[in-house]
């Protein structure tokens, strides 16, 4: 779709045939993303020292094809086993979710949709570096966003683009009001939702998302008329990101849900008005440490384009000289070899079945 808009629109010029094949056909990022477009990747099929083995090249990208593994096969599979349990007994009528339960594996889905999908993307980014290609990013710590537009820019990157670029800037955006900007974001995501599925989940998830994104930019709006700004202190931003974390653990809920009957009975059991037995006591209780362990680590340590930007082209680079953020940089030594060593073998001692990516069935 976008090599066609763009083509209309005059952007690709002298296009050959077997650069269009390459393009479709690149592998790396072919099932489930980073969405990449024609100019960002086919003026690198046509560099001489491209397609050539080059050691830096093979470290940094088997790094983060490793790092990219872990995420996938010990974090997102691990914590699977503490969301699909509850998400599967909402579909039965005869079971009541506590609140406990429905908050544990709402929770337990938000990181396990993060961290399969960003890790997928890492490994498709880690083994086109391996050849010397460089493909766009698509998660920047989308949960440390203060608000739901921040989350936007940050997760799925690629995918707000295309959104943006093809559906929302030519419909109008902000250029004519905020009515139109508002109609503009709404049918946006509601396509968006659409494009992960025809069911009412999704529509329902897209829909969502578009009504906070609006009142978000109209509380935006409000702040740029009175002039003032509601970050200014350490409370408001403590704030700002534990309520925008809730609200997208809310907004995954239709997403994951089988149908909209369980959607509710989440929601409902969510906000206290169920207030049962608990059906998960254990399950429950294991969860979690990993729960708080899993947040500790999307709300304070560095991500994957931040740990290797000293050595990489990303928009993201860190440039924090605290220690902690220096601990976590990557250096082509025997620190880092011994650790990415160590993620290898406990990922291959996880590989016990196969496990689909989230992503692929959209």
């Amino acid at each position: 779709v976008s090599f066609l808009v763009e083509v209309n629109q005059g952007k690709i010029k002298n296009n050959k045939f077997l650069h269009y094949l390459l393009y479709v056909s690149f592998f790396p990022q072919l099932i489930a993303g980073p969405i990449i477009r024609y100019q960002e990747i086919v003026p690198q099929f046509k560099t001489s020292n491209q397609w050539r083995l080059i050691s830096e090249n093979l470290s940094i990208g088997l790094t983060v094809f490793i790092i990219g593994l872990f995420k996938k096969v010990v974090i997102a599979d691990g914590i699977a086993g503490y969301s699909t349990p509850v998400f599967d007994a909402a579909t039965d009528a005869t079971l009541v979710l506590s609140f406990y339960e429905a908050w544990s594996g709402s929770l337990s889905y938000s990181f396990q949709i993060y961290f399969d999908f960003s890790g997928y993307t890492d490994m498709a980014i880690g083994l086109a570096r391996m050849f010397g290609f460089h493909l766009p990013q698509n998660f920047n710590s989308p949960y440390k966003a203060l608000n739901i537009i921040e989350f936007w820019r940050n997760w799925h990157i690629t995918l707000a683009k295309f959104l943006r670029d093809f559906l929302y800037i030519p419909m109008g955006g902000n250029r004519k009001g905020p009515g139109t900007q508002f109609f503009c974001i709404m049918t946006t995501m509601l396509l968006g939702g659409l494009w992960h599925g025809s069911s009412w989940n999704f529509i329902i998830w897209g829909g969502l998302h578009g009504l906070c994104l609006s009142i978000n930019h109209l509380w935006y709006s409000c702040q740029a008329s009175k002039g003032y700004s509601l970050h200014n202190s350490i409370y408001t931003f403590i704030w700002s990101r534990v309520l925008t974390f809730i609200i997208l653990v809310f907004l995954w809920v239709p997403f994951r849900a089988d149908d909209m009957s369980s959607t509710l009975a989440i929601w409902k059991s969510m906000v206290g008005i169920y207030d049962h037995n608990q059906f998960f006591e254990t399950h429950i209780r294991l969860a979690k440490g990993r729960l708080i362990a899993l947040l500790l680590i999307v709300w304070f340590l560095p991500n994957t384009q931040q740990i290797m930007s000293r050595f990489t082209s990303s928009q993201f680079n860190h440039n924090s000289k605290s220690f902690i953020n220096d601990f976590f940089y990557w250096q082509p030594n025997n620190f880092w070899a011994v650790i990415i060593a160590s993620l290898t073998v406990v990922c291959f001692l996880k590989l016990i079945k196969p496990s689909e990516f989230l992503y692929f069935q959209f």
